[in-house]
């Protein structure tokens, strides 16, 4: 019959294998406890490299505010420093100072300009640095800093337990392996 052919050309084969291992000697557990421990030194490491980022991140920004700061004191030395050169060549058109005076103020003057375009430069790079640890394009990074004065650094009571150093991951991690 048709039937029968049909059945006959037709195969199909189904498979169920099982294997176990005997842990005699313990390697299976042994194994899977490394394994649990490279997880947890993995989340360790995790943790810490984020702990260093976000300590690069306020590093870099109070570094940007302290180069604000200094900015506006090279900014009134650099004005100092023309009001001077004005003087010293006005006197020097009356006689009472050297055209080595002169040459004098005005080196001074260069060099105010240039630590002045230095501390420009330095605080571009820590602009571009602070857009990058937060994941932000430098083009468009702005940064509000405030002064050192509005600061609040945080009190650190004495007798704090030695056991809160077991909170840190980069010991934790060390720990772990």
């Amino acid at each position: 019959s048709l039937d029968d052919a049909w059945k006959a050309g037709r195969s199909s084969s189904l498979s169920l294998g099982v294997s176990y291992e005997l842990d005699i000697w313990g390697k299976l557990e042994a194994t899977n406890n490394v394994a649990l421990a490279s997880l947890r030194i993995s989340e360790y490491d995790k943790e810490a490299l984020k702990l260093s980022l976000i300590a690069g991140l306020i590093t870099s920004y109070f570094q940007y505010s302290a180069l604000n700061e200094r900015m506006v004191i090279a900014h009134q030395n650099l004005e100092n420093a023309r009001q001077l050169l004005r003087i010293v060549e006005a006197r020097y058109e009356e006689g009472s100072v050297s055209a080595l005076d002169v040459s004098s103020q005005r080196s001074t003057l260069l060099s105010q300009e240039l630590s002045f375009r230095n501390l420009e430069s330095n605080r571009e790079l820590l602009r571009h640095t602070l857009a990058l640890l937060s994941g932000k394009k430098p083009e468009y990074f702005k940064v509000k800093s405030p002064s050192f004065e509005k600061v609040v650094l945080p009190q650190i009571d004495a007798g704090i337990p030695s056991e809160i150093l077991f909170n840190r991951p980069d010991i934790a991690s060390a720990r772990a392996q």
